[in-house]
């Protein structure tokens, strides 16, 4: 009898370490995941014939998913040449680096208020920053090292959907960039990994969708809660099934 409760009390255990596991991974991915995973998957890709029609043009299409026809970034030479103009560009690229150097994808988030009956909470966000709350902060994107299809690698302010999609296919179609001049406080922030890489000190390769993430706040907290507990969820029925097929096992 005390074999049998031993064997059911290490059970419960291992079922309570397995629900907390599930909730750390719920926590993991909603601070984690990125929205452009979902959000490409409704975007129309802009081709030359799309970005020629184009109202107005900032640079705010950067970011978004390229489509046919838009110029191939190639090598280094070119990437300096087209250094400032308004001209998007793309490439496949087959090595992102990521680096601990972060920005606040809108410095609106800068300056946050949590207002409660009893308090108010002011919260002061560094626009650049090498800890974003131990890495997972959904407010911050991260820059990467992109290789280049001559060899050479830049320093990009590039979407982290996309180095998702390049860990799980190996290489990946980058989206619409352009070139443009590095902010003096990202030069001070990213000053080691310039050295360190040989990295020109002027330049930066722009492929966030600034415009997007700050347009569409609501899904910015919606999809990444709807894909953690979709996720979490599934992993629960999962462990129910398994714990009454073992339940259904050892009573038979």
């Amino acid at each position: 009898m005390k074999e049998s409760n031993g064997k059911k009390s290490l059970e419960n255990y291992v079922i309570t370490a397995l629900v907390i596991i599930i909730f750390l991974l719920w926590m993991f991915l909603f601070w984690t995941f990125p929205v452009s995973l979902v959000m490409d998957l409704f975007q129309e890709k802009l081709g030359a014939a799309e970005l020629e029609n184009v109202e107005y043009n900032w640079g705010q299409l950067a970011g978004l998913p390229a489509g046919e026809g838009v110029p191939v970034l190639e090598d280094i030479e070119q990437y300096r040449d087209i250094a400032y103009d308004l001209d998007y560009i793309t490439f496949e690229t087959d090595s992102i680096i990521p680096l601990d150097f972060y920005s606040l994808k809108n410095t609106a988030e800068q300056n946050y208020t949590s207002r409660t009956r009893r308090r108010t909470i002011h919260i002061h966000r560094s626009v650049y920053t090498t800890n974003p709350f131990l890495g997972m902060d959904k407010v911050y994107n991260r820059y990467y090292l992109v290789k280049l299809p001559d060899g050479n690698y830049v320093l990009s302010y590039l979407d982290d959907a996309y180095y998702v999609k390049y860990k799980l296919a190996g290489k990946v179609q980058l989206p619409l960039g352009r070139v443009v001049q590095m902010m003096a406080n990202e030069r001070e922030y990213a000053e080691t990994h310039l050295s360190e890489y040989g990295l020109d000190e002027e330049l930066i390769l722009d492929m966030f969708a600034e415009e997007r993430y700050e347009q569409q706040d609501f899904l910015n907290t919606l999809v990444p809660f709807a894909v953690a507990t979709v996720t979490a969820g599934l992993l629960l029925v999962i462990l129910i099934i398994l714990e009454k097929a073992a339940s259904r096992k050892s009573q038979g």
